[in-house]
C-alpha cells in the first residue's frame, strides 16, 4: 500500500477548499458550477501526490507468497 501519508492533509485542504468554492454560490443554480471549480482547482495537486505516493511505494511491498508482507 504505497502511500505518502497525506490522508488526513489531504481532507483538511478538500474542506478548505470546498468551503471556499461553496461560499461564491450565492444560489442553488450555482452549486455544480462551484463544484466544478473545485475539481479544477484541486485535481492537480491531488494527482501529483497519488502519483508520487504510487512511486515512492514502488518496491516497498512483497508480492503474494511472501510471508512477511514487506521487502526488507
Amino acid at each position: 500500500l504505497p502511500h505518502h501519508g497525506q490522508g488526513a492533509n489531504q481532507a483538511v485542504e478538500d474542506g478548505v477548499a470546498l468551503t471556499h468554492c461553496l461560499a461564491r454560490a450565492t444560489d442553488t443554480g450555482r452549486v455544480a458550477s462551484a463544484l466544478r471549480h473545485y475539481e479544477t482547482l484541486r485535481r492537480p495537486h491531488t494527482t501529483r501526490v497519488q502519483l508520487g505516493a504510487r512511486d515512492g511505494g514502488s518496491g516497498r511491498f512483497a508480492g503474494p507468497g511472501d510471508e512477511r508482507g514487506v521487502r526488507g
